[in-house]
């Protein structure tokens, strides 16, 4: 399988897996089936034609963060004492900082913090596809080198041509219900169940062919292939990812999608006009014009895909699953709403291997911050552990608290206190790491300056001198290994 098979499947598997979600988040109340489905539909495209047009102009979301964005974490580790005294450590702080200023620069400094010292690395990138690394406090010089591509730092999600693609989206939309408004599809009456609650609900069943599912396949496909604009959009992905040139992952993007097309077009040839095997069996429930729930079977296979949300007043329960053989996944939960607060209890089982959580006040704010407490146990094979999680934001700054213990052969440890605070601010100049262009080695010049070079490697010499944690000589140990393979 060439390199890209894998990126489109993954990526197609993605975009089908959020479309049902939105569809289930979305689907408005409506009298009949058909009209749930297209409501449901046009209600997806429009969230992601939103979402490019806030990736493509982020300055119409928000002016706060027109003029770029500062990321800055900080990560605090109290060892508990056995792992204090295994590790030889009690205590270690970790920074880190991500700015951009959206436009043609970006860059990040980590700093880890032990015992009193600190020790440093800034990356600076800039769209001219220039990159910096340097070690404030070790040396006053950075070593540049060039990214493979020019326009590596390009920003990728102003490539977008919104309009566009929501054009597409709706030509495969109307692809889809050309195909789906042949199907005579009569609803039956269902108990569906999730967790603890059960509704009566109308069920219908529709079976995809394989000539269905082929004529919607090369249809989308062509569709996708037509739009150069959104092909570009994906090879640039690649190639910032991959670290190589947009030229490079477009050709190899575009030639395994043509690969892709004409398999398709091959299968649905072979057909000769006949409609196929079943290959996907759909059934859906709605309640009260809502869709609450759907499942995949396929014939000639034994997987199921299905998911289901039902709510009663103030409680609810989620199941999704996916079923093959003997092997599962599994997902579910049971909740109450107090407000925009959830309190409740849930797990996720994987074959014989399952984590369960309790979760307290769980809220998520339009913003992205959350608040409550959130408990994950697992037992396997006589090994296991409980984490605590506990969150919560003020202003800008989101907090979480990771506590725990964990369980093997019979004994007890505890893992300690680790504590994350991320703060969000508009970008501001002095966020970026920036070097005096005197003081840059350049690794890719024909002739490396060799002066510079060896002055650069007695400063970190000396300095390495002045520290006396012993993570952070560590870590020292091992930059020099890497150094001098």
């Amino acid at each position: 399988m060439k390199k890209f098979a894998v990126p489109i499947i993954v990526v197609s598997t993605v975009i089908i897996a959020a479309a049902l979600t939105l569809i289930l988040v979305l689907g408005g109340q409506r009298n009949t089936y058909e009209k749930v489905e297209r409501e449901s539909f046009r209600a997806l495209t429009d969230s992601i034609v939103s979402a490019a047009e806030t990736a493509k102009s982020p300055e119409k979301a928000t002016d706060t963060y027109k003029n770029g964005i500062t990321l800055d974490t900080k990560i605090q580790y109290e060892a508990a004492e056995q792992i204090a005294a295994l590790l030889g450590m009690s205590k270690i702080d970790l920074s880190a900082r991500i700015a951009t200023d959206l436009k043609d620069k970006m860059g990040v400094d980590l700093s880890l913090n032990d015992s009193g010292e600190s020790l440093t690395v800034a990356v600076f990138a800039d769209a001219a596809g220039k990159m910096l690394v340097s070690f404030p406090g070790l040396t006053k010089y950075a070593v540049g080198m060039d990214l493979p591509a020019d326009d590596s730092l390009k920003m990728i999600v102003g490539t977008i041509d919104e309009k566009l693609l929501e054009k597409d989206l709706n030509a495969i939309i109307d692809k889809y219900f050309e195909i789906y408004e042949a199907k005579a599809i009569e609803p039956d009456d269902f108990t569906l169940v999730a967790g603890e609650l059960s509704k009566e609900v109308k069920r219908y069943e529709a079976d995809f062919t394989e000539r269905d599912v082929a004529e919607l396949m090369v249809f989308t496909l062509e569709t996708f292939r037509a739009n150069s604009n959104l092909t570009d959009y994906c090879a640039e992905i690649y190639a910032t990812a991959a670290m190589t040139t947009i030229e490079e992952a477009r050709e190899e993007f575009l030639t395994e999608l043509d690969d892709l097309i004409a398999d398709a077009k091959d299968a649905l040839e072979s057909l000769k006009g006949e409609t196929g095997d079943v290959m996907v069996k759909m059934t859906t429930y709605l309640l009260k014009g809502k869709i609450v729930g759907r499942k995949f079977t396929a014939p000639d296979s034994d997987g199921v895909i299905k998911y289901t949300i039902l709510e009663d007043s103030n409680t609810g329960a989620f199941e999704a699953s996916f079923t093959e053989g003997n092997s599962q996944m599994k997902a579910e939960a049971d909740y109450t709403k107090n407000g925009k607060k959830y309190t409740g209890t849930g797990k996720i089982t994987v074959d014989s291997i399952t984590v369960n959580a309790d979760f307290k006040d769980i809220e998520l704010t339009e913003d992205g911050y959350g608040s409550g407490a959130l408990t994950l146990s697992m037992n396997a094979m006589g090994t296991g552990g409980t984490i605590n999680i506990d969150m919560s934001y003020k202003d800008t700054t989101q907090t979480m608290v990771i506590t725990g213990e964990i369980t093997a052969e019979g004994e007890t440890i505890d893992i300690g206190k680790l504590t994350i605070d991320m703060t969000l601010n508009p970008y501001k100049d002095g966020d970026i790491t920036e070097i005096d262009s005197a003081n840059i080695i350049d690794a890719d010049a024909e002739e490396i300056d060799q002066e510079k070079l060896a002055e650069m490697m007695t400063e970190i010499q000396t300095n390495m001198g002045n520290f006396e944690s012993p993570v952070i000589l560590t870590i020292l140990e091992l930059l020099g290994y890497i150094v001098n393979l």
